[in-house]
């Protein structure tokens, strides 16, 4: 495990990404934080764009580009952004001060009542851990920031009394669930198994770049065991034995709640929701995730169909994934196709022409 794929894009490829990393690393971030899955997408965006600076040895637009991360991290130290997060004494945890006012319960997605600290939280550890891999001279600055979001979402200890242990990761279940202080007739809930997955290989990569082992082998443990649930439950491909076969025709669940599993997401139903926020993001560990059998067969059965039509920005997404299977078709479209709004069009395009590449090192591992 590690911040890139243990291979090289495809070197036919080079020119374009790196004529585009430098389109990209020109357009000015947007790290002002007034809330903070959306901003925290951002940070990710951005840090991920100064990785490939260091990786194509782009050292002017890398120095700028560590800056413009930190600058954005300086405002949530200091909390001067919009929202600024607070210590909660009632269930000893951080939570956005946006939601705190009268009616503002679901303000960014219900944070300030504990919805999703997981999925918000693993954008900004993961670009933490970019950031002291890159510049480890910040990282006594950010150091108790970033892991204060950690020991809100997954305190391991049981004698840190600022925290609880394991506020989202149920170990009996073996995954998180994303519900907070909110009623609901069916139990919590998990919507985004790859958000999931990120927060936790984000803990490891922020173990990875400060020398925590604690904190390396908590992320690789929460890493290990939801993979193996997301792909019994979340992700199904046709061998699954375990779902019901109405729902394996899905291949993915939906919303899966304690008490069901609802093809559908809490803010549409259309299959490019459905199917995209299990995607999302697209990082190194996703290829881990999500196997080439599975993703065979959801683009065959389902995708395929509605890709075209899909609203403009899941494409980006749509075709991230497809690039598993087949990588110079995904490619050609992520030229052009609307992005994401935490996708840069390098990083699409790097992990496109990556994706390909471990399925011809495996074929020559077999010869």
């Amino acid at each position: 495990m590690d911040f890139l794929a243990p291979r090289s894009p495809a070197p036919q490829y080079k020119d374009l990404i790196v004529a585009q990393l430098k389109k990209d690393l020109a357009i000015r971030a947007n790290l002002t934080v007034s809330d903070y899955y959306f901003t925290g997408k951002e940070f990710h965006k951005y840090a991920l764009l100064c990785l490939l600076a260091e990786y194509y040895r782009e050292t002017v637009e890398l120095d700028r580009c560590i800056k413009t991360v930190e600058a954005g991290f300086e405002i949530l130290i200091t909390r001067k952004n919009t929202n600024a997060l607070r210590y909660d004494t009632t269930w000893f945890g951080l939570v956005s001060s946006a939601g705190l006012g009268p009616s503002q319960e679901l303000a960014d997605f219900g944070n300030s009542y504990y919805n999703d600290h997981h999925y918000h939280w693993g954008y900004f550890i993961q670009a933490g851990a970019i950031i002291a891999r890159l510049d480890p001279s910040y990282l006594p600055r950010i150091r108790d920031w970033v892991e204060g979001l950690i020991r809100d979402a997954s305190n391991p200890s049981p004698l840190d009394t600022s925290f609880p242990q394991f506020r989202y990761f149920d170990w009996f279940s073996g995954h998180s669930w994303s519900q907070g202080l909110f009623e609901s007739a069916d139990g919590k809930d998990q919507e985004s198994t790859s958000e999931e997955i990120n927060f936790h290989y984000g803990i490891a990569l922020w173990g990875l770049a400060t020398q925590s082992l604690t904190l390396e082998g908590l992320g690789r443990l929460m890493l290990g065991t939801a993979k193996r649930t997301t792909q019994t439950y979340f992700l199904m491909d046709s061998n699954n034995k375990v779902m019901p076969e109405k729902i394996i025709a899905n291949k993915v669940t939906g919303i899966f709640f304690e008490n069901k599993a609802e093809y559908t997401t809490w803010f549409g139903a259309k299959p490019e929701f459905i199917h995209g926020i299990q995607m999302i993001p697209c990082t190194p560990i996703t290829e881990e995730i999500r196997l080439e059998k599975f993703v065979e067969e959801e683009w065959t059965t389902i995708l395929s169909k509605i890709v075209q039509d899909a609203v403009p920005e899941w494409k980006s997404l749509l075709y991230m994934n497809y690039a598993i299977i087949n990588r110079d078709e995904a490619f050609t479209q992520l030229l052009s196709v609307p992005l994401d709004n935490g996708v840069s069009r390098t990083w699409a395009l790097v992990s496109c022409s990556i994706s390909e590449m471990r399925l011809l090192v495996e074929e020559a591992s077999l010869k």
